[in-house]
């Protein structure tokens, strides 16, 4: 029987758009691989990214967008956002976060505000 991953999440970050979309489809590959070998289906129509920025960032991501390839197929952009915290990712994402992946995030937003 066929399974799916439901509610799975990949955080990363770069120093630019280009480095993002490099790391998230190598990433994107890994994934693919591993369902495949795992006989899990990624439904790449409910797969989506999301950009999170800081302000300062805004004016040098503008009118750019991921680009990332899961199994042939682009993946939609979802949100393109500035200041997520983890309550506003939470709910753009429509998922409960972890305890860690709220760590994640307060201390990337640590980082980016120091």
């Amino acid at each position: 029987s066929t399974m799916f991953a439901d509610d799975t999440i990949v955080l990363t970050e770069g120093s630019s758009i280009h480095d993002l979309n490099v790391k998230l489809n190598l990433v994107a590959q890994d994934l693919s691989t591993w369902t495949q070998q795992n006989r899990m289906v990624t439904n790449t129509l409910k797969t989506k990214t999301m950009l999170i920025h800081s302000p300062q960032q805004l004016k040098n991501t503008s009118g750019r967008s991921l680009s990332v390839t899961l199994n042939g197929n682009i993946l939609a952009q979802r949100i393109y956002a500035a200041e997520f915290g983890p309550q506003e990712a939470e709910k753009a994402l429509n998922t409960e976060m972890t305890k860690e992946e709220k760590d994640i995030y307060s201390h990337q937003e640590t980082k980016t505000s120091a």
